[in-house]
């Protein structure tokens, strides 16, 4: 079965782009509703109205994540530049902090051990989604406007990167400092049915698949992860 999106009906082509970007989604976990249902930022308000008013995509069944490849480990038996365990501690510490508040999560994350400095070798290397609420954020299959939605994965997941590029993309409801420019970071993604199947991203998975860059906080590193 294609997982191509059905033609939009009666919208334009910058709502495809909108549509192809990001997850309206309302499967969070409950431990991390809190208050954001009230104070989503403004990439995650723009989005969801305009989902909802095309309303082509429904939740899924909550608890419906599926993992890729089950593995924890990294490739070949070596190291990841850090632990899987290591990076959730992080994630956790800095959850601990910030409560609801994404940008003081950020804050906190820029401020743990490691985040001043560049990620050694090898990758992948981790990362978080930030700033997309209950929504979540897409994996697609490419860099580009006309990219396959291949599940996504739920705000504050941990998402493993091989590397950044650039294309010539750069979704149109992002602003602020989410705003990145057309900036891309290819994950370790098993590709799923449906945009709509949320998922995880495993340090170990073969398949790989595209996230944007502006919706993902580097976790015990700078950032600075090499090129595509």
């Amino acid at each position: 079965m294609s997982t191509k999106e059905p033609p939009d009906q009666g919208h334009d082509p910058a709502g495809l782009e909108h549509r192809a970007n990001w997850a309206t989604i309302k499967a969070l976990p409950w431990t991390r509703i809190g208050g954001v249902a009230g104070a989503l930022g403004v990439i995650v308000g723009v989005t969801f109205g305009f989902a909802s008013a095309c309303g082509s995509d429904e939740p899924p069944t909550p608890g419906h994540t599926q993992s890729g490849s089950g593995n924890v480990i990294c490739d070949n038996n070596s190291s990841c530049t850090i632990e899987p365990e290591q990076a959730q501690d992080i994630v956790k510490d800095a959850e601990g902090k910030a409560g609801d508040s994404d940008a003081k999560l950020k804050k906190s994350l820029r401020g743990a051990p490691g985040a001043t400095e560049p990620p050694g070798e090898p990758g992948p290397y981790p990362f978080t989604v930030v700033d997309t609420a209950n929504l979540g954020l897409f994996a697609r299959t490419t860099n580009v406007v006309n990219g396959v939605r291949v599940g996504n994965t739920g705000n504050r997941e941990l998402v493993w990167a091989n590397c950044v590029a650039q294309s010539d993309f750069t979704p149109s409801d992002v602003s602020g400092e989410n705003n990145v420019g057309p900036q891309w970071v290819q994950v370790r993604w098993k590709h799923l049915g449906s945009g709509q199947t949320r998922g995880l991203s495993e340090p170990n998975e073969t398949q790989t698949a595209w996230m944007y860059r502006g919706a993902l906080e580097p976790v015990g590193h700078n950032g600075e992860i090499p090129g595509c």
